[in-house]
């Protein structure tokens, strides 16, 4: 890609700009990231997540502003920010539900995952996923 000494009708800004836009938002301690739910969360963290999200959902569809939503959940606005951006570690289940139950209505249902399939056919690797096992001709066993 040909890169422009001066920024011409664009629409980004210049490099310069985006890298220090770029070092900001990845200093640990930038607060408007939203926390993502690992892999192996448990269920209680899938719970709190949820909730989270849903809060979240309500604040869009309801074109509400952050201080308008924390006036309704009775909590300070950095309260409603860590409930926004999903950090699910400052708060219970327990206190989430109050505070979901204070803008919405809602219950909780309980579900089982299915189990998880086992390949027949495949061994685990360091990182734990699951290769399955071929012939020295390349091709996948069918039996094992």
């Amino acid at each position: 890609m040909k890169k422009n000494s001066k920024n011409n009708i664009g629409f980004f800004p210049p490099e310069e700009t985006l890298a220090k836009i770029r070092e900001k938002m990845l200093a640990p301690n930038y607060p408007r990231i939203n926390i993502a739910l690992p892999k192996d969360a448990t269920s209680l963290e899938k719970s709190k997540y949820f909730l989270c999200k849903k809060v979240l959902v309500h604040k869009q569809e309801n074109n509400l502003s952050v201080e308008k939503l924390a006036q309704q959940i009775n909590l300070t606005v950095p309260e409603v920010e860590d409930i926004l951006f999903c950090r699910i570690n400052k708060f219970t289940l327990d206190r989430l539900v109050a505070y979901a139950n204070n803008i919405f209505s809602f219950h909780l249902a309980i579900h089982e995952d299915p189990p998880k399939k086992v390949v027949k056919n495949s061994i685990k690797t360091k990182s734990n996923a699951l290769i399955a096992r071929k012939t020295p001709n390349g091709r996948l066993r069918k039996h094992a």
